[in-house]
């Protein structure tokens, strides 16, 4: 089980972005519908109220580069999820993970998870 502070989500589905896994996409994700796939679960702690747990499986993820030029393409998606255009996303990402991230290639990860 996988430890995060996140708050309630409203609607039951919502994503999470980390410093990216070495893990293979295939062994995380259910991609091809094997019968006896156990989903990653995350336990979820609301920082506001820290009584408050939440469980959540992993249903998607997907991993770029920030400093990808493609990564400018997703400014939709940063708008929607995190009300931020991408490249303030970016900067903010660049900042939270600095000593996490790979220099090389400072690869982050979306995770799509659904309330359990």
């Amino acid at each position: 089980m996988i430890q995060i502070k996140h708050a309630k989500p409203k609607h039951g589905y919502f994503t999470i972005c980390q410093p990216s896994s070495s893990r293979p996409y295939g062994e995380r994700v259910n991609w091809d519908d094997r019968p006896d796939f156990v989903p990653e679960v995350y336990e979820l702690t609301d920082p506001k109220n820290p009584d408050v747990k939440i469980k959540a499986e992993l249903i998607d993820l997907y991993r770029v580069s920030l400093d990808d030029p493609e990564i400018l393409g997703y400014n939709t998606f940063a708008l929607l999820a995190y009300g931020l255009s991408i490249k303030k996303l970016m900067h903010i990402l660049k900042e939270r993970y600095k000593n996490q991230l790979n220099p090389a290639n400072p690869e982050v990860e979306f995770l799509l998870l659904k309330e359990l």
